[in-house]
């Protein structure tokens, strides 16, 4: 069973930070004024703290993804001198 969870983090976190990346794309191409009608809408705050979490979500799954690679390494490590 745990072998399958591996798998499955290995192929999960690579697809989260390309996704959220995307989403990161998306949300700075949102313009800053949007004409509705006879209103104008400024964006830039929802723009803000739409980036602002697209940021904190792919920096979390990329420290997850680090930390994945580092136990890999150091178990291939030990298998290498053993």
């Amino acid at each position: 069973m745990p072998i399958i969870i591996a798998v499955f983090e290995q192929l999960f976190f690579p697809c989260q930070v390309e996704r959220l990346l995307k989403i990161e794309k998306k949300v700075l191409n949102i313009p800053a004024e949007l004409p509705i009608g006879p209103v104008i809408l400024v964006t830039n705050p929802v723009k803000d703290a739409l980036h602002g979490f697209a940021m904190a979500w792919k920096t979390q799954y990329a420290s997850v993804l680090h930390e994945e690679a580092k136990v890999n390494s150091q178990y291939t490590s030990t298998i290498i001198y053993i």
